[in-house]
């Protein structure tokens, strides 16, 4: 066993909004590590989180124990308080609810770069609906600064970590002043 915290993954996430209720309804492939422990779901009508481990192995066992040790050390936040996660299931379903989201993120980063020019501009993420070439870049820096970075003249997987991240912390912002 080791003191390092645990790797908590999917694989094949896959959601299903039509059947969503109350919660997320979702299904996935749990790794803990890279090892492939448990199959999880959700069916979106406000119940918890199931957990099937893939066998009963004293390896997955010890797998899905490290894996519930791990998330009832982390927190949530709450009407302004840190709350600790109260069971893997929850942790599990907050990973789950991330994940999707950066999924979409990563399917609008695409469908917005095809045909804009996404900029990040003193922390904030803008589109300019024109094609992406020099002269319309030029015009962009010309106007907002050379601070500005564009996004759709940077490595792809660069680009949508920059875009998922500013979002995602612009999203976290918004929900703070609330």
């Amino acid at each position: 066993m080791t003191d390092k915290a645990p790797v908590i993954t999917f694989k094949n996430l896959s959601e299903h909004r039509g059947m969503s209720e109350e919660t997320i309804c979702y299904e996935a492939t749990l790794l803990v590590d890279g090892v492939r422990a448990a199959r999880v779901e959700n069916s979106g009508k406000g119940g918890m989180t199931s957990i099937w481990p893939v066998d009963n192995s004293d390896k997955v066992k010890a797998l899905l124990q490290r894996a519930k040790a791990f998330a009832l050390t982390q927190t949530w936040d709450y009407d302004g308080k840190h709350e600790p996660y109260g069971d893997l299931e929850s942790y599990i379903d907050a990973l789950a609810a991330d994940e999707l989201s950066r999924k979409d993120l990563v399917r609008r980063f695409g469908r917005q770069i095809k045909d804009k020019v996404l900029v990040l501009i003193g922390g904030d993420i803008y589109t300019f609906k024109c094609a992406f070439n020099d002269t319309n870049c030029a015009a962009i820096k010309r106007k907002h600064g050379d601070n500005v970075k564009i996004l759709n003249a940077m490595p792809r997987d660069e680009a949508i970590k920059l875009f998922v991240d500013t979002v995602t912390a612009a999203s976290k912002r918004a929900a703070a002043r609330a």
